[in-house]
């Protein structure tokens, strides 16, 4: 990180227990304790003892929650356990007509791995992922892996125990992904709630911006989804909550849609610092004020302050997009394995796993190469036969 003048990062996404930080006199260290806490932690703790309590502070609080693959706090792991959360519309989706969908890798029911993610660890199990996942609850004292084990093995007995299979099995998946997910998210949402009682406690919650956001949304199970790296709807919309300093009068939903580019000339603006005139977004601070015309305000910014250019479409330009799509999510899927078989290579293993694993990266880069001459071919055909088309 550059531009600051404290921070502490996590190495690649960190480990939800008793993480190692990355500090800035480029020395890791580790911390005992559940990552969300300790994250909160160190944000107040800057707050308390470290800023300059004469000047005005920005302080970004980046949390590792609730990426894959959802361990919650040993505090939370009861929640939830007695709540059936209801299949989406679409979880069976079957994806006609749609090839560049039905090839994505993010399938509750196909691709979720049983150990990893859904936590049924067992002696006699394996799992594509099983090393990863007894690596990540390795970093647990022995009193957070007691609490660990007496939650999850009734739940793994039980699993094998019953033998699901199709819809039943599915619908359990989906059913243990929820609850995980959503115990881990708690943790979340108790660590904003601190740092907004420290806030109000020390007389700045009236003077200061509160902004809840994150880069992107996720799949809950529609169209029988985990993750969010296919462009549908579900996860674009992305959260975005603010608690107004004193003086705005604005509650409620604004529905204009906004972006992320957004944030940065509202912030300022806010500041009341100069916005840079080549900087991208457009302040939101007229919409959250609640001016009567902040709306035409807003669009006239967004489309006539920016340049745009007109494609006509016709048939053979479809035709591109499908394919480069389907070649986009083989390349993504491919790159996926690759990167977790990666992953196990770093983990302790026999020599005979290791070769077996080299072997699988071998034949997954030569897919990779043999995908990227596909991508570069079909673009080549496209500059030639359809650039022309746009004006």
């Amino acid at each position: 990180p550059s531009g600051f003048d404290y921070w502490q990062i996590v190495p690649g996404q960190g480990d939800y227990y008793n993480p190692d930080f990355i500090t800035q006199n480029n020395d890791t260290i580790q911390k005992h304790g559940y990552l969300t806490n300790l994250i909160t932690d160190d944000a107040i703790d800057w707050i308390e003892n470290k800023r300059n309590p004469e000047k005005p502070f920005c302080l970004l609080i980046h949390h590792k929650a609730i990426h894959r693959n959802w361990l919650a706090d040993t505090c939370n792991l009861a929640l939830y356990e007695d709540k059936t959360f209801p299949l989406p519309d679409n979880f069976f989706d079957d994806y006609e007509g749609r090839p560049a969908a039905a090839a994505q890798e993010m399938s509750i029911v196909k691709d979720m791995d049983m150990i990893y993610d859904l936590k049924m660890l067992r002696p006699d199990k394996k799992s594509r992922l099983k090393s990863l996942y007894e690596k990540y609850i390795g970093r647990m004292d022995e009193a957070q892996r007691a609490a660990w084990d007496r939650f999850y093995t009734p739940i793994i007995d039980d699993f094998y125990k019953q033998n699901l299979q199709g819809k039943e099995l599915a619908n359990w998946k989906f059913q243990r992904y929820m609850r995980d997910y959503m115990k881990t998210v708690k943790s979340l949402d108790d660590n904003v709630g601190r740092v907004l009682d420290y806030l109000k406690e020390k007389g700045l919650l009236d003077n200061t911006l509160v902004v809840y956001t994150s880069d992107q949304g996720f799949y809950m199970g529609e169209h029988g989804w985990f993750d969010k790296r296919f462009m549908y709807e579900e996860s674009m919309r992305t959260p975005l909550v603010m608690r107004l300093p004193k003086g705005f009068d604005r509650r409620g939903d604004i529905t204009e849609m906004v972006q992320n580019i957004d944030y940065a000339p509202t912030f300022l603006e806010l500041a009341g610092a100069e916005i840079p005139s080549d900087i991208q977004g457009v302040s939101l601070v007229p919409l959250l004020k609640g001016e009567h015309h902040a709306k035409a305000v807003f669009i006239k910014a967004r489309v006539f302050g920016a340049e745009f250019r007109v494609l006509k479409v016709d048939k053979t330009l479809v035709d591109y997009y499908t394919r480069l799509s389907s070649l986009h999510a083989q390349y993504r899927a491919v790159g996926v394995n690759y990167n977790q078989t990666v992953k196990e290579l770093k983990s302790r293993f026999s020599e005979k796993k290791a070769m077996a694993l080299l072997y699988k990266l071998e034949k997954m880069t030569v897919e990779l190469a043999g995908l990227s001459r596909q991508i570069l071919a079909l673009t080549n055909e496209f500059q030639q036969r359809w650039l022309p088309k746009l004006t």
